[in-house]
């Protein structure tokens, strides 16, 4: 069944998960270097009570 490129069901889930589990560490990695910008933006539109 190799030679026919038959991939066994086990190899799929474990390429599947894999993919998955790269594509989380990269969105947290991406999420790390965001800059929040959403607290300076509403300090910038609420009027300071004295």
């Amino acid at each position: 069944s190799d030679r026919l490129g038959i991939i066994n069901p086990v190899e799929a889930y474990r390429i599947s998960f894999l993919g998955f589990l790269a594509a989380a560490i990269l969105g947290l990695i991406s999420a790390l270097f965001l800059r929040e910008t959403l607290s300076h933006q509403l300090s910038r539109r609420t009027p300071k009570a004295m």
